[in-house]
């Protein structure tokens, strides 16, 4: 197989995994646009606490609506973090096509290490600022 054969599976296998992925998120949504279903938080179930998760299936479902204020009161923390992990996304894609950089750098490991330490950091921030588990701080 030549590099070139090599690439033009690569894109093929990621095309794959993009569509796949998409179809999952149109039908998850569709589900709870039907069902008013949702995935249950197993952390909040077992403590009642907010974990720094909660609140990503209402998240997509406004941003999905393009109710980008809705979708930013679900969950603050991975709103914001969306982009920056689109691009990262894009950036790991592009090594991959290529077939180049099959580990991590320095500044990928610090910038996943800031990232889980401010998920962390936030899950901590929103129980304690809305008083009672469960409710919105904004």
């Amino acid at each position: 197989m030549t590099n070139s054969d090599g690439r033009a599976l690569r894109i093929k296998n990621l095309r794959r995994g993009i569509t796949e992925i998409l179809l999952l998120g149109l039908g998850y949504y569709l589900f709870t646009r039907i069902t008013h279903l949702y995935i249950p938080c197993i952390f909040r179930l077992i403590t009642g606490w907010l974990c720094p998760g909660c609140g990503i299936s209402h998240l997509f479902v406004a941003l999905f609506r393009l109710d980008f204020q809705g979708a930013f009161r679900e969950n603050q923390f991975v709103f914001c973090l969306l982009p920056v992990a689109l691009v990262y996304g894009c950036y790991r894609a592009r090594c991959y096509v290529n077939g180049t950089k099959t580990g991590y750098a320095w500044w990928e490991i610090a910038g996943l290490t800031v990232a889980f330490a401010g998920a962390i950091v936030f899950a901590v921030w929103r129980n304690l600022d809305s008083g009672a588990a469960g409710i919105h701080i904004i």
